[in-house]
């Protein structure tokens, strides 16, 4: 139920302050604040890693077993960890601070980049908030490297990879964050378009193949057991279709050419997601490239919702602030979510 709040405090409050622009601070101040109490406070028990995270944090200095764990992360989040021993906080303090910079850095994200940030939140709250309580190094990297994307489009390339840097200190998806960089430096987007729908059936016929050429290359042969489902549909790849196709309209339906090439970018990112979401058929692991990418559409619904020119605007309106909440109902009271029993770490 905590979701369901969580959620209806965002949409009150946008209704209170009018979705007015000049409150945008405060209306994101006071929402991800809350989502920053209510992920921090957490008990270990929510969330399919937090107790994987914890038991480390509480024994790595003490156990052989655990020391080798802690060096299965990445350099940054190892760094983060000795810090947070050396001033001896807790653990329940530990989850406290990741929790409050990665919120801070995804409604940093909004404030900068969302011509409405009362969709934005929204969208955030429904399809990406719960999903961070699963997979906590990968949103702390991602919510560092997403603020790539502002410095990318203003052509400020070099302050745009340092921070995708930064951000792979903390898990290696945050390399995801190139895909925008790369295709703002080559903007023949048409033609990338058709590349990455023509690829998008070249995976589809031969994932397995390609990604067991892969995986072994780059360390990671143990996901081709682990991970491997083999489906001839699945919803989430489903839904990066939809989206795809979706972002496509928009950047065809908006006037100002500024705005047409942000959709258009933005498109190109959404067919990419569309070709993992191909791959999501084959192996499992790939639904943690989709949710990274899915953060764009924090950027793309708002912004083709607004400036649109269509008859089919109303009924696009609908589904937008319909289907997330499903979405989220599905996450949160989906059996084996991790997050379908919320609990603080002080409740008995």
């Amino acid at each position: 139920m905590i979701f369901i709040y969580n959620l209806l405090i965002i949409v009150i409050l946008g209704v209170i302050l009018k979705y007015n622009p000049k409150h945008k601070k405060l209306y994101l101040t006071i929402c991800f604040l809350q989502m920053i109490l209510i992920q921090g406070l957490r008990d270990i028990s929510v969330g399919t890693d937090t107790k994987f995270y914890v038991d480390i944090y509480n024994n790595y200095l003490n156990s052989q077993f655990y020391s080798w764990q802690f060096t299965h992360f990445e350099y940054g989040f190892q760094m983060l960890y000795n810090i947070f021993h050396k001033l001896n906080l807790t653990s329940q303090q530990m989850l406290m601070i990741i929790s409050s910079v990665t919120m801070f850095g995804f409604a940093h994200f909004i404030y900068k980049n969302s011509i409405n940030v009362y969709i934005s939140t929204f969208i955030f709250a429904c399809m990406l908030y719960p999903n961070s309580f699963n997979i906590m190094r990968q949103f702390l990297a991602i919510s560092i490297a997403i603020n790539s994307y502002q410095f990318i489009m203003d052509k400020k390339y070099i302050k745009g990879l340092l921070i995708i840097i930064i951000g792979s200190l903390f898990h290696v998806t945050a390399y995801l964050m190139l895909i925008p960089l790369l295709f703002n430096c080559f903007k023949n987007w048409k033609l990338m378009r058709k590349l990455i729908i023509i690829s998008s059936a070249v995976c589809f016929i031969f994932g397995n193949k390609i990604v067991n050429a892969v995986l072994p290359l780059v360390g990671k042969s143990f996901y081709l057991t682990e991970y491997n489902v083999n489906r001839l549909f699945r919803m989430t790849t489903m839904l990066t279709v939809i989206i795809a196709i979706l972002v496509w309209y928009f950047s065809r339906r908006v006037e100002e050419k500024e705005d047409k090439q942000t959709l258009s970018l933005l498109a190109n990112i959404a067919f990419v997601n569309m070709n993992f979401g191909v791959l999501y058929l084959k192996y499992e692991f790939f639904s943690r490239i989709i949710e990274s990418l899915n953060l764009f559409l924090l950027i793309s619904i708002p912004l083709g919702i607004t400036k649109m020119k269509s008859y089919y605007r109303p009924l696009i309106k609908i589904g937008v602030y319909c289907v997330p909440i499903l979405l989220m109902l599905n996450a949160v009271y989906n059996s084996g979510s991790g997050i379908e029993v919320y609990k603080t770490y002080f409740m008995m």
